[in-house]
């Protein structure tokens, strides 16, 4: 265990943030240019090393650029994975497909603070880990949108 100062607390938490501002501009490119689905292939990595930084180096400099890698994760993901929802569901059921978006997120956040409680930080990134190795796994059996397809002339 490490005990963190005021500074590197605040750092933590806003870190992710400068992640989230970096990603947001080339992502818009690299979904035209690649397609939707290949983006969060491609960027969940991002995340699963976030978490391996966070488990095996207990170190500030390690937490930060780990939350740096989520925030820029976070930012590909809510660019490229709400355009692939939208093209992919009925004009109908849109808006609730890409609000279950957020609420999931949401719910994300919850067990993070509810298993950050109550288990030990090894064990949050191990899970957190899993978790987003199994969204990975499910990614690569979904169809790219076939707006994408079109654009990409496949």
């Amino acid at each position: 265990t490490f005990t963190l100062n005021e500074l590197e607390k605040g750092s933590i938490a806003s870190f992710i943030h400068i992640g989230e501002m970096i990603a947001m501009i080339p992502t818009s490119y690299m979904q035209n240019a690649l397609g939707r689905k290949c983006v969060l292939i491609l960027t969940i990595p991002l995340q699963l090393l976030a978490w391996l930084l966070i488990y095996f180096l207990h170190y500030v400099w390690a937490i930060l650029l780990a939350r740096i890698l989520m925030g820029l994760w976070i930012g590909f993901y809510f660019t490229a994975c709400p355009a692939y929802m939208s093209e992919s569901s009925e004009i109908s059921v849109r808006g609730r497909v890409i609000a279950q978006l957020k609420i999931l997120s949401l719910c994300g956040y919850f067990f993070q603070t509810i298993v950050g409680a109550y288990l030990s930080y090894d064990a949050v990134a191990i899970i957190s880990f899993m978790i987003t190795f199994f969204l990975y796994v499910s990614i690569l059996y979904i169809p790219e949108s076939i707006y994408s397809l079109l654009r990409l002339n496949r």
